[in-house]
């Protein structure tokens, strides 16, 4: 108890606060009074027993605590709801040892009854002191934050309690005893059950203090509502992870950061972007050295191409430690938009004053909507265009954001990144270098020079095919693990709609250009262009007569990567995205000085005037103009040649028709199968025969060995049988030639 002196002086400051609250009539009070002499004073009774073990740290010292914060605001409670119905208010004060509660207010009036309670509430502090007494737990985890953040003892004594308020079940409906409260009177509630000046709590829960601007802690000032529902962190799980033990700050914010894996790649994957990379690293040392503010550098392009490891190759080289913002939250559920800006916000707040990388890895769902959130928005879908652009300005820690595609951000983004780097996929040469390193124990050398060919080899497929037959069963066996390695890399390019990777088959299966039927010698013109480095050339002529093995075999003779193009690979179903695409396969032919070749180039250059829709006019301009400034080989391949735009057949510099066998070349390669078949040699009259077929391909003996692997033929005879069957079937084709010849 205290002394009467000090009762009538608190009576007095309690009258005056009174006087000012409309609601409050004293003689309400009065008229209630009792007689019972036994309701004249407070009977405070001890607690603890039972409340212990329901507390996030079953300890004395801090329910000694807790009972302060209650009773001061009980206090208030009972203050600023006079004529409202306490029982609510009666429960509370039993919950903290004041069992008689009820007969006081009766008795005494409620004016008297509060100043004993703020009597008993300055008892209280004097006994404990005037700091909070945290769980041992929470205290260290305050301190891990505050020590990163740099926040006030004030500010680190609100996260507190505001993670109490959500925590811990001891304060269950404690701070919602004001169900109607704005946001504005918060701050006020926290002064009065920390003890402290109100207007020091306001600065700390401010717009401008650490704490709010962090986004650790946000205050909703909309409307009015329970104090619980008005505060709010970055994540619904953070207040109860912040009451349990934690070794450092990144176990703390788990579900906010990760720590990175080390990299699978190692510099060779980047060699085809040497020079842009040691511009990158000597910049990046160079900030992290001085601490320089507002650095960031974009990556994007072609999915697999490596920009996730690049980030974590770049840290490991730089021996700085890098930090990725989640895209997930603690339990591992996606997180929104808006959400990944806040945690964005609090990682660049929470290690602003290390030196380290942030990563921000698919940044496309922060940079690509145009909805707008403020410091205070809990349920924006994202950031604003002026946050995003101060962000990216004043961001503390430089910062690596990755996406694969950058068609949607606002340019005033794209004009605040120091470097905006590229990935495609690695020229031929480099994949193969890839595939050396990391598949080159289980692939013949034809077949790693194959798949280093194809367009959809990235090297994350690669990597990852590796990694998993390194780890399979069946020991050291080489030949297991390389179909294997074929087989999951052929997996993964069929989900993404390539053709599958396939061993070049030998003999037959190579081009062969001594049995090409074309209107030039060939091997003169591989001469000439690996002296200019320059063409552009259309192969037309019936199918199976070698057009799209002529790139290929002419790549391969000049040392040039072959990048082919179906009309598969570039018709897109919305209006000028076939365009882009098409332009795309000239600037990465031009970026690889590769051999580009499109098949079936006729669906490109179709005749203008037989062009029903804009599109396809659209479609064969964009074409002719890329060919126009394109500076290195281009062949085009078709075998519609008449459907062909005019104007399109002056853009070639040669015009060659691949036409049907020759008969000697026809009787060259039935001997050549007929020997690696191992039937017997075919005689004069056999091959006499071979004369009268008019309309062989080359590809028609591909087929027939294709044929053989499930139903060899049994002589020679049966396979002229067979042959004569095929040729038939062309009866329809002509060997008028189309078209014209021009020299290089």
């Amino acid at each position: 108890m205290t002394t009467a002196q000090e009762l009538i002086e608190m009576r007095h400051e309690l009258e005056m606060v009174m006087s000012k609250h409309e609601e409050y009539d004293p003689e309400q009070d009065k008229a209630t009074s009792l007689t019972d002499e036994g309701s004249s004073y407070v009977s405070i009774s001890a607690t603890g027993d039972d409340v212990l073990p329901m507390l996030v740290e079953p300890n004395a010292h801090y329910w000694a605590w807790i009972r302060l914060v209650k009773l001061r605001l009980l206090a208030h409670a009972f203050m600023t709801q006079a004529g409202s119905n306490h029982n609510g208010l009666h429960l509370m004060a039993r919950q903290i040892g004041i069992e008689n509660s009820r007969h006081v207010c009766a008795y005494l009036g409620i004016g008297a009854f509060v100043s004993s309670l703020l009597a008993i509430a300055r008892a209280w502090q004097q006994e404990l002191g005037s700091h909070a007494l945290f769980p041992v737990r929470l205290q260290r985890n305050l301190d891990l934050i505050a020590n990163e953040l740099r926040l006030t003892a004030q500010e680190s004594e609100i996260l507190g309690l505001a993670v109490l308020v959500h925590a811990e079940p001891a304060f269950d409906d404690t701070f919602d005893q004001w169900d109607s409260l704005r946001g504005t009177h918060i701050p006020r509630l926290f002064a009065l059950a920390l003890g402290r000046n109100v207007e020091d709590v306001e600065l700390a829960f401010g717009a401008n203090s650490t704490l709010i601007k962090s986004g650790m802690l946000s205050i909703d000032l909309r409307m009015s509502g329970s104090v619980s529902s008005r505060l709010d962190f970055f994540s619904h799980s953070f207040a109860n992870r912040m009451v349990q033990p934690h070794s450092d700050i990144f176990s703390l914010l788990c579900g906010l950061v990760d720590r990175p894996e080390p990299p699978h790649l190692d510099w060779i994957a980047y060699d085809h972007m040497r020079e842009q990379l040691q511009g990158l690293q000597e910049h990046l040392r160079h900030v992290l050295d001085c601490h320089q503010r507002g650095v960031n550098v974009l990556f994007y392009g072609h999915p697999g191409t490596g920009k996730t490891q690049l980030a974590r190759l770049l840290a490991q080289s730089l021996q700085y430690p890098l930090i990725a913002v989640s895209s997930t939250d603690q339990q591992k559920y996606p997180v929104s938009p808006g959400t990944r800006t806040k945690m964005l916000r609090l990682a660049q707040s929470v290690f602003g004053n290390s030196q380290a990388l942030l990563l921000l890895d698919e940044c496309e769902e922060i940079f690509r909507t145009s909805s707008s959130v403020s410091l205070f928005d809990n349920d924006a879908a994202t950031a604003s265009k002026s946050w995003i652009t101060q962000a990216l300005e004043t961001n503390p820690l430089p910062t690596i954001w990755i996406c694969n595609s950058i068609k949607d951000f606002d340019p005033a983004y794209i004009r605040r990144f120091d470097f905006c780097i590229k990935f495609d996929l690695p020229a031929a040469k480099y994949r193969h270098k890839h595939l050396q390193a990391t598949l080159g124990s289980y692939w013949s050398e034809p077949l790693l020079h194959q798949v280093s060919q194809h367009t959809g080899a990235s090297p994350a497929l690669i990597t990852r095919a590796a990694e998993i037959v390194s780890s399979s069963g069946q020991g050291d066996d080489p030949q297991y693990k390389g179909k294997l390695a074929l087989q999951l890399l052929n997996q993964k390019l069929t989900a993404l709609g390539y053709a599958e990777a396939r061993p070049q088959l030998d003999g037959l299966g190579t081009f062969q250009p001594e049995y090409i039927n074309a209107e030039i010698n060939l091997e003169q013109m591989a001469q000439r262009l690996s002296a200019v480095r320059q063409g552009r050339i259309c192969v037309y002529g019936p199918p199976g007569t070698g057009k799209t093995a002529f790139g290929h075999w002419l790549a391969e003779k000049l040392g040039m990567p072959h990048l082919i193009y179906r009309a598969s690979d570039l018709l897109a179903p919305h209006v000028g995205e076939t365009e882009q695409h098409i332009a795309k396969a000239f600037s990465r032919a031009r970026a690889e000085g590769g051999v580009l070749q499109f098949d079936e180039v006729d669906t490109f250059l179709a005749e203008r005037q037989s062009s029903r829709q804009g599109w396809e006019l659209s479609m064969v301009n964009e074409m002719l103009v890329q060919m126009e400034s394109f500076d290195g080989i281009f062949i085009a391949s078709t075998n519609i040649f008449d459907r062909l735009d005019e104007a399109s057949l002056r853009r070639f510099d040669l015009v060659v028709r691949f036409d049907f066998l020759r008969p000697e070349h026809a009787q060259a390669l039935f001997e050549q199968m007929c020997q690696q078949e191992k039937l017997d040699t075919p005689d004069a009259t056999t091959l006499e025969r071979l004369k009268f077929f008019q309309a062989l391909t080359p590809g028609d003996f591909q087929q027939q060995r294709r044929q053989a692997k499930f139903s060899p033929p049994s002589s020679s005879g049966e396979l002229l049988q067979r042959l004569a069957a095929m040729n038939a079937r062309k009866s329809s084709y002509r060997r008028t030639p189309i078209g014209f010849t021009a020299s290089l």
